[in-house]
């Protein structure tokens, strides 16, 4: 099919198939589990169809014990006695790379998934495509290298890269990085298909996390609401009010949103999971340029930091009273700090100068990179660096 792509987790899961009896697959609907369950597996089901969970309760753990493994058991959720049968198989037959499975559903949300298959499985995310998967590049070695390499030698491995074309950037932010959607050329048939993926989701998913009473109207008004504050402080009064329901009632529904990928918490503010349904939500306009630069780098930096850093550094905002906003902050375990900045010209702002000079005080081992509108990249001193905001791409 013309949207199918090699994924950048690829690598990653294969990894993972040899070490551990079972590989987990976790992620919004429409990411692309199915299709890597299916490259990666010998034999595929699905409980999505009703059937396989009919002859499932019939048959139990014979089909486990079925075949050459990997064994692929898509959308596991929807059928909790999945968990212990793949329990007591684990247990009797240790060997690698056994079974792949996937949920639409964090697995750490349900009690059962939690209990049945803790060191069992190891979990990964899977996250809409990114700018250089949708276009087949290799993944931006920007949060790869920043250890490995200096400033200076990354700038040249950069400028030696195709980055993304404003035209590119911009087509993407619009549409978006899930793959039976995005590729969708006719702009009404997106939004449409938009608006199915949200039907599925909050009529009938949300419902494997919390029993909800609020309307689909109701969900989608606290999805707005999100969609268009997305990187600004979230008042949660606001986004009650905007859904007519009270402030707990909205808190339960947004914890309820993220148990299914659809909206992520970031410092004190929510995104939506995939950055074209969030603009397909949103309904005011831009807050401001710099702003919708933040948003930007937030999807692109979010997956690096997924595929490159899962495990040595997190990725948060960093903001103090006296005036200082890094929109990216990774602090790794052995003490580097990379701060990464956004402005709005072409050069770095005395503001973002100031502020760097400023947390190298509270973080001497610290790495600096100002995002700008600019065309080239400046290396300001041996530890800060400028660069236009499309080589991160």
């Amino acid at each position: 099919m013309t949207h199918q792509r090699i994924r950048f987790v690829e690598q990653s899961i294969i990894k993972a198939l040899s070490y551990s009896p079972c590989v987990g697959l976790i992620g919004m609907r429409q990411v692309g589990k199915s299709t890597l369950l299916k490259r990666f597996s010998k034999s595929y089901f699905t409980f999505d169809d009703d059937a396989f969970m009919r002859r499932f309760d019939s048959e139990k753990t014979a089909i486990l014990e079925q075949g050459p493994g990997p064994i692929a058991l898509d959308e596991i959720q929807k059928h909790p006695p999945t968990f212990d049968a793949l329990k007591l198989s684990i247990d009797r037959k240790k060997r690698m790379g056994r079974f792949i499975v996937s949920g639409s559903v964090r697995f750490s949300s349900r009690k059962q998934i939690r209990e049945s298959l803790t060191g069992r499985l190891v979990a990964m995310e899977v996250l809409p495509l990114g700018l250089s998967e949708c276009h087949e590049r290799k993944t931006n070695p920007l949060l790869k290298e920043i250890r490995t390499a200096n400033l200076s030698q990354l700038i040249k491995v950069l400028k030696q890269r195709r980055p993304a074309t404003a035209a590119e950037l911009k087509h993407y932010l619009s549409t978006g990085g899930l793959p039976g959607i995005c590729f969708r050329r006719d702009p009404q048939v997106r939004a449409e298909l938009f608006d199915q993926h949200l039907d599925t989701l909050l009529r009938r998913d949300i419902q494997l996390i919390c029993q909800m009473r609020l309307s689909f109207s109701q969900l989608k008004g606290i999805l707005v609401a999100v969609a268009s504050r997305q990187g600004l402080p979230v008042n949660l009064s606001e986004v009650a009010r905007l859904a007519g329901c009270s402030m707990p009632t909205a808190k339960t529904a947004l914890v309820a949103m993220e148990g299914l990928f659809l909206v992520r918490p970031y410092g004190n503010s929510w995104y939506i999971e995939d950055i074209g349904l969030a603009n397909h939500l949103s309904q005011l306009p831009s807050a401001s340029p710099r702003l919708d630069m933040v948003r930007a780098a937030y999807y692109e930096l979010r997956l690096q930091q997924s595929l490159h850093l899962r495990h040595e550094a997190a990725m948060k905002p960093y903001t103090t009273r006296g005036g200082i906003d890094v929109p990216f902050l990774f602090e790794f375990k052995d003490g580097f700090c990379l701060a990464i900045l956004v402005d709005t010209g072409e050069n770095p702002s005395e503001k973002s100068l100031k502020s760097v000079t400023w947390m190298r005080k509270r973080y001497p081992n610290l790495t600096a990179i100002i995002l700008t509108n600019g065309a080239q990249a400046q290396l300001l001193d041996p530890n800060c660096a400028s660069m236009p905001i499309n080589w991160i791409y």
